[in-house]
């Protein structure tokens, strides 16, 4: 389907510099195939002008190429009502439906086709695809005890409103469609899945849970209320109930193949990758896996990797492209095997399969809610307490995150914990840091979190580069405010500063007329400006720093940290280990740093981490350093760490070097 084809006609309401701005920005993005982007653009634009067709027209090419199914068939529904007499919308809405097996309303809408456009050149395909879905209609009303003809046919439609719109996150309508649909048929199973779905996305997770209960009481062996209790339970923190639901999911058999999903996704939330495989494997024998879903497949193959067999998971990984090339997470993991095991980032159930898009959406406009620039880190801690005391389960969903999340999911659940400074997140947060979960640097801001709410010594034991070692942890505060440690009178101050940037514009006389007046001004020596006159030397063409001018300041100031970081730096460069050590040592516990500081800071801890050849705290340094300096050459540092780790791990580098020696 396309409306691409057609002569483009923007209708009158097409005013407005800013509504023509985005129609041309989205024809652009179409035009050079960025689906994706155009695709959230229109969503946007849909919002602001709900009665400007071609925003509409536009969407519904773009989900069709992205087989954004509920956003198509959104778009087309809208189509309709706008456009009526167009016959080529109803019908294509029609064809949605039937291919997404909404047979309901598939069958309801190739009728209302053809009564309306009988002439049309698509009613003959339509009566031949009516013809074909009214048996299959049929069969479900009499399955379901439905009343026959129309009136069994629009309960049905209301079945398949309710998830229809549903997927497209209208939840107020669908919930009105499931109780319409109750109100007939006090006991149609579906309608209450349907209406426990619907509350547990809308955020109310105790809601849905019970409903789920209360469907569970009718029908003990419903297995997509249990699949959903399986998921309510772990998002409440009901571990043993949690269980409890999952197996009483194997032993139900049924011929909707539905059952095997649900089982394995069951067994996955709850994680026990064992029964997961079992269920697998009892799958595969029963149905062929041929006929199991690709989802299923990929979550045998995540169990397959947690277990250890990589090999299984690798295979597992490997079939699926072959039945649907765009299925993103296996193709994705298989790149991640590529890595060395402490670098991977395997995913297995995706975070909008644990929490409902309404939960971060809630959160994340609470940030945006702070006004307050200045306390903005404060006022962030206070809205994520109240937003962990309103969603209490939440901290049960994250420990999960920890345990079995992607990365995504783990860092995100890192910083919330961290922000959320209760008993139960610094709990979760330490069994996350002392665990061999997620990536290293994840799992040292985990420890780093906890050391600065002192729950945890600066110096612990963590499992770093495939081994257990003992690492220091800094915890620190960064500010681009000058810190007070040796004060600057005002004038002196402000001449400082002047020669500071006319340094950074290479005027190296005019910088230091400046600095000699500002100690002028002040009165007295200052280690800030006599380093920078040392800076201005070295600009000169002197060379290299003074070495002894920067010791003598060290030792007449020595709480500056630039300048004592800088001599440390001289004196590893000269082979003196030890004294750069002794010069740095009380950095470790430094609280308060200016951004200047640490960014020097990091490149000695990496400089000196070369030298002792541990390369683990290497990258530990790096990935906190990236952490704060956007303008940091990763690459550069990445490239230096892993070239000097191969050559003095390589046996040939070794003996080369003790031939040479």
């Amino acid at each position: 389907m396309s409306f691409r084809n057609k002569k483009k006609h923007r209708s009158k309401s097409f005013g407005g510099f800013e509504k023509l701005g985005k129609l041309e920005e989205a024809e652009f993005l179409m035009e050079g195939k960025e689906w994706f982007d155009a695709f959230w653009l229109l969503q946007e634009a849909v919002k602001k002008w709900p009665v400007e067709g071609r925003f509409w027209e536009m969407l519904a090419d773009v989900s069709a190429d992205l087989n954004q199914v509920p956003t198509l068939q959104k778009a087309l529904r809208k189509l309709v009502e706008l456009f009526p007499n167009r016959a080529e919308t109803l019908y294509l809405l029609a064809l949605s439906y039937g291919l997404n097996n909404r047979i309901a309303l598939g069958c309801r809408t190739f009728r209302a086709f053809l009564d309306k456009f009988p002439d049309d050149e698509n009613a003959a395909i339509a009566a031949q695809l009516l013809a074909n879905s009214e048996p299959d209609v049929n069969n479900t009303l009499a399955g379901y005890g439905f009343p026959e003809g129309e009136r069994g046919l629009e309960m049905l439609c209301l079945n398949d409103e309710a998830q229809v719109l549903m997927r497209q996150g209208e939840y107020r309508a669908a919930r009105e469609k499931a109780e319409l649909l109750i109100g007939q048929m006090p006991d149609y199973a579906p309608a209450y899945n349907n209406l426990s779905l619907i509350s547990y996305l809308e955020g109310d997770v105790e809601k849905a849970y019970e409903t789920a209960k209360k469907l569970l009481a009718k029908q003990p062996e419903n297995f997509h209320a249990l699949s959903n209790l399986v998921r309510y339970s772990v998002f409440l923190g009901h571990e043993d109930e949690a269980r409890e639901y999952a197996n009483g999911l194997l032993p139900i058999e049924n011929d909707d193949q539905d059952i095997w999903i649900k089982k394995i996704e069951a067994f996955t939330f709850i994680g026990d990758d064992q029964t997961v495989i079992a269920v697998y494997n009892a799958a595969v024998k029963a149905t062929k896996a041929s006929r199991l879903d690709n989802f299923g497949k990929h979550l045998a193959a995540y169990a397959y990797y947690r277990l250890g067999d990589e090999k299984e998971a690798r295979k597992l990984w490997k079939k699926i492209p072959k039945h649907d090339p765009n299925f993103d997470y296996a193709a994705d993991n298989l790149e991640e095997l590529e890595l060395p095991e402490d670098e991977r980032d395997i995913v297995g159930m995706p975070l909008d399969s644990w929490l409902p898009k309404r939960f971060i959406d809630e959160l994340m406009q609470e940030s945006i809610s702070i006004t307050d620039s200045k306390n903005f880190d404060r006022n962030l801690r206070k809205k994520v307490r109240t937003y962990f005391a309103k969603y209490p389960g939440i901290h049960n969903l994250f420990s999960v995150f920890l345990e079995r999340g992607d990365e995504m999911s783990r860092t995100f659940s890192v910083k919330m914990l961290g922000l959320a400074a209760t008993p139960e997140s610094h709990s979760a947060l330490k069994e996350f840091a002392f665990s061999q979960n997620g990536h290293d640097s994840l799992r040292y801001e985990a420890a780093r979190i906890l050391a600065d709410a002192e729950v945890i010594s600066n110096q612990v034991r963590l499992w770093n580069r495939g081994e257990w070692r003992e690492m220091r942890m800094m915890t620190y505060e960064i500010t681009s405010r000058p810190l007070e440690t040796y004060p600057l009178k005002p004038k002196a101050a402000k001449l400082s500063e002047k020669g500071y940037y006319a340094m950074q514009d290479q005027n190296v006389d005019l910088a230091e007329q400046y600095f000699d007046m500002a100690i002028k001004a002040n009165g007295a020596n200052h280690p800030s400006i006599l380093f920078n006159l040392l800076t201005v030397g070295q600009l000169r063409g002197n060379g290299s720093i003074d070495e002894a001018e920067l010791r003598k300041i060290v030792e007449d100031f020595p709480n500056y940290t630039l300048g004592a970081i800088r001599l440390a730096m001289a004196e590893l460069g000269n082979g003196n280990v030890e004294t750069a050590k002794h010069l740095v040592e009380k950095f470790y516990d430094k609280k308060l740093w200016h951004i200047g500081e640490i960014l020097l800071w990091f490149h000695f801890k990496i400089e000196m981490a070369l030298e002792e050849k541990d390369y683990a705290s290497a990258r530990t340094s790096l990935d906190a350093w990236d952490k704060v300096d956007e303008n940091l050459d990763y690459q550069y540092w990445d490239d230096r760490i892993s070239e000097q780790e191969f050559l003095s791990t390589s046996p040939l580098f070794r003996q080369s070097y003790s031939k040479a020696e």
